[in-house]
């Protein structure tokens, strides 16, 4: 097993532990993004939204991953999103 492997199961356990937190499921969203497992990346950025709703980098992130997954209207969709949240889109 690889190291971003053992952090994925590592950031799993401590999320078992502590469901609400955002931020680890950023940090594991990110690691499944790095091993190409996609479809549990975007998983991860959906639930870091319902859990932060306002979080710019988690529509960012998800927008990557959506790119990478060849799923380009939901990527432009989560650009919007996070461009509105910063006051840049009307």
């Amino acid at each position: 097993m690889g190291r971003q492997e053992e952090a994925i199961n590592d950031y799993s356990r401590i999320i078992e532990a502590s469901p609400g937190d955002a931020l680890l499921y950023m940090k594991r969203g990110m690691l499944y993004a790095n091993t190409g497992k996609y479809d549990r990346s975007i998983e991860d950025f959906t639930r870091a939204i319902g859990l932060s709703p306002d979080n710019r980098r988690a529509y960012l992130s998800r927008a990557m991953v959506y790119r990478k997954a060849g799923q380009t209207g939901l990527a432009e969709k989560d650009e919007e999103t996070a461009k509105r949240m910063n006051g840049i889109a009307r």
